[in-house]
């Protein structure tokens, strides 16, 4: 990010467990929610929870069929491995649209800005 000239805002939640860095961070904006910000979120969470469910759940159609067309016993036996996989694949194939709309739900940014450059400068 520093050969870039890019800055970041990171906003986490007030949980006492979330401890923040060690050591300065130069192109990191760190900023803590204040306490019962969850329901102004809640929008952020249901957009980016319902987009995975849908995923996973084509995923584990996908796994049943080729379990059936392998002759398996129960075609729709999973372990933790399977969903684990599944998860980190939804996450990684998440369009940034999605997140952007989420964002643009919670009113947390305006609309008009495209990049929190302008929040953190």
């Amino acid at each position: 990010m520093k050969a870039a000239r890019r800055k970041i805002l990171l906003l986490y939640d007030n949980a006492p467990v979330h401890k923040g860095p060690e050591e300065e961070l130069t192109h990191v904006e760190i900023a803590r929610l204040t306490k019962n910000t969850t329901a102004m979120l809640q929008p952020m969470d249901q957009g980016i929870i319902a987009w995975i469910k849908a995923r996973i759940l084509n995923d584990r159609s996908g796994a049943a069929l080729l379990r059936v067309l392998c002759v398996e016993a129960d075609a729709y036996a999973i372990d933790t491995a399977d969903a684990m996989q599944w998860l980190g694949d939804a996450w990684d194939a998440m369009p940034t649209k999605v997140l952007a709309n989420c964002r643009r739900h919670t009113g947390l940014l305006s609309d008009r800005l495209t990049s929190v450059d302008h929040i953190i400068n």
